[in-house]
Order: C-alpha cells, then structure tokens, then sequence
C-alpha cells in the first residue's frame, strides 16, 4: 500500500525534474560570450530590429558582468548544452534582416559554431573574418556589403549550404570546388565584381 503511493510521487518528482530547462544550471563558455559582445558593439546592436519577444526570445543584454546567451534564451541564439560539464556552446547564430550594419568582427572563439545566418543586413567586410571557421555547415550571408575573395571560403569544408549573392566578392569560382559536401550553392548576383 505504501508502495502505491511513493511510486507516483516519486514519478512526478523525475517528471519535474526532466522539464526543467537545462539552461538554468548551465553556463555560456565566456570566449562565446566575449565572440557575441564584439560582433554585438562591431554591428550596431543596440539599433537592431528585435522581433517580439515573447515569440522570438529575449533581446541581447550585455550589462550584466555574467551575460549568458544560452541561460537568458537570447534571440538568434541556439545552443548545445552538456550536463556533464554544465556548460553550453553557441551552435547557431540566426540574425537575417535584423538590421545589422557595420563590419563584422572575427568569431573564431565560437568554436563549435554549426550555423551563421546575417543574411539581408549591411554588413561590410572581408570573409576573411570567417575563413577559419571550419566547423559551419550552414553559411548564409547574401544580400549584405561583404568584399574579398571569394577564395576565402575554401577551406569551410564541412558546408552543405552557401548563400553569398548579392555582396562585392571577386575571384575565383573554382576555389570553392573542393567543398565537396554542398548541397545548395546561391552565388546569385555579384555587384560590380570582375570574377576571372
């Protein structure tokens, strides 16, 4: 009879237990953090377009000494999140036509960074700033300001998507030919860009 009654509480406890969010005992590896500030401040972020919070997460907050994107659900972000050590990695960075203007900054801390999309912003700069992220598998940065060679993207060579129409590149098209696992390519439309 005892029994009958601890087997469901002990039940709902694990069922508690299990719906908790793992972000609220996980901590964002604060190289990311630092990664985010610096892209944040480089593009303007205190004047981007944030969508409503209450469907898209919360807006970017660096005031607090102990900022963590993946805690605090940041808009843009998605994270993985290890139990075992109780710290989480930016996975994904999602910010398409949010009003980013500036140039964007180096994000080689964010070392397990899988997904980038700054699509339809003013972003200006060299894609040298993320030729050494060789862990993206999703790159979606068309319909922005970026100059350089397209070359520079040679080396990501675990993407499966690329889109970088509409930006100022030159180069080389066969230089991404050794990206071997594309599944989409969109180089578009390249404005004013002598490609040889």
């Amino acid at each position: 009879m005892y029994y009958i009654l601890w087997i469901p509480s002990v039940f709902c406890l694990i069922l508690v237990i299990l719906t908790l969010p793992c972000s609220s005992v996980n901590t964002t590896e604060i190289s990311e953090v630092y990664a985010l500030k610096t892209m944040y401040y480089a593009l303007n972020g205190e004047y981007w377009d944030w969508m409503a919070t209450n469907i898209s997460g919360n807006i970017w907050n660096f005031s607090e000494t102990d900022a963590n994107p993946c805690n605090e659900l940041w808009q843009g972000i998605a994270c993985s999140c290890s139990l075992n050590t109780n710290m989480c990695n930016i996975v994904s960075i999602s910010l398409n036509s949010y009003g980013l203007v500036g140039t964007l900054s180096d994000l080689h801390n964010l070392s397990v960074l899988s997904h980038l999309d700054l699509g339809h912003n003013a972003i200006a700069g060299s894609l040298n700033t993320i030729s050494n992220m060789t862990q993206l598998i999703f790159l979606k940065l068309d319909h922005n300001d970026l100059t350089g060679d397209i070359a520079a993207v040679s080396h990501l060579s675990q993407l499966t998507y690329l889109s970088l129409d509409t930006n100022y590149l030159s180069g080389d098209i066969s230089a991404i030919a050794n990206l071997t696992l594309l599944n989409t390519l969109d180089l578009g439309i390249f404005i004013h860009t002598p490609f040889y």
